[in-house]
């Protein structure tokens, strides 16, 4: 007679810090001031170090440093770029952002206006998923 040893799958567990209602504000704020004002170093320090970026109309889920050529790509080619409109709405373990990007691009003088709904996931003080729902016919950042 054998003996069948069964085992235990194992449990992979991510530690996380709960955020208040105001740091998450205080984290978005701070976030859109960063786009706004083109500070890349902010927006890396900002950016946790496995933060995903997802996008609807592609549903390809971007690293920090693909997410970081995205907005270098902003910052380079995108001329009187705004987050307008924007409306932030705190929810467990982040917020949604409700907004519209405006600019104008530097190539071709041409305006540029993407309405945007964006899920911001937080932890530990930094993003760590934001999954961004937008209509790419209206705007949108080429791939890197």
């Amino acid at each position: 007679m054998h003996t069948r040893i069964m085992q235990q799958p194992a449990v992979c567990m991510i530690m996380t810090s709960v955020m208040s209602k105001d740091e998450i504000m205080d984290l978005a704020n701070e976030l859109r001031r960063a786009f706004q004002e083109r500070d890349i170093n902010a927006i890396r320090d900002l950016y946790g170090e496995d933060v995903v970026v997802w996008h609807n109309y592609d549903q390809i889920e971007r690293d920090r440093e693909q997410s970081l050529q995205s907005a270098q790509w902003v910052v380079e080619e995108m001329a009187e770029f705004n987050i307008d409109d924007c409306e932030i709405f705190p929810i467990e373990g982040g917020y949604i952002q409700q907004c519209v990007f405006r600019g104008v691009y530097k190539s071709t003088g041409k305006k540029m206006e993407t309405h945007a709904m964006i899920r911001i996931h937080c932890d530990n003080g930094k993003v760590s998923r934001i999954e961004d729902y937008s209509d790419p016919a209206q705007g949108a950042v080429p791939d890197i």
